[in-house]
């Protein structure tokens, strides 16, 4: 499982711990049915750099923890994401300096309308510095791919 890079995971409401256990080479995940990402499901899959949830409604403690290279994740649920605990995005470039990224910061991109509603959210204030806004005409180009 070692090669597996991408994963399209069209129909799944819920990941559970260690559900990509030893899939190390996973770079990118797009899962828009997933409604429950629960605690540690993409933890310290180090090459782990695009994430895109377009249903998501929970994210889970350490569901990103030690992903040192996640640079974008796509919350594009028509309603907010609750974060269960701020330790989802622990030693990732979401959360701090990493020298896998050079030093670069990892972005939360959220649908305009939820903008605001993010950045003064219980767990996710903590990230607000992270968040972009993105248009309807935006998500719709994500979502095509």
């Amino acid at each position: 499982m070692a090669a597996l890079q991408s994963l399209i995971v069209p129909a799944c409401s819920s990941m559970v711990t260690s559900a990509f256990f030893n899939c190390t080479g996973i770079a990118y995940v797009y899962a828009p049915a997933l409604c429950l990402a629960y605690s540690g499901v993409f933890k310290t899959r180090n090459q782990l750099n695009t994430v895109i949830l377009s249903s998501c409604s929970v994210v889970g403690s350490s569901c990103f923890s030690g992903c040192t290279r996640l640079l974008s994740l796509y919350l594009l649920s028509t309603a907010v994401c609750k974060l269960s605990n701020i330790n989802a995005f622990k030693s990732t470039p979401i959360s701090t300096y990493t020298t896998a990224t050079g030093g670069v910061h990892g972005s939360i991109f959220v649908p305009a309308s939820l903008y605001a509603t993010y950045i003064a959210s219980t767990n996710w204030v903590t990230y607000s510095a992270r968040f972009v806004s993105l248009t309807d005409a935006e998500i719709a180009q994500i979502l095509i791919y």
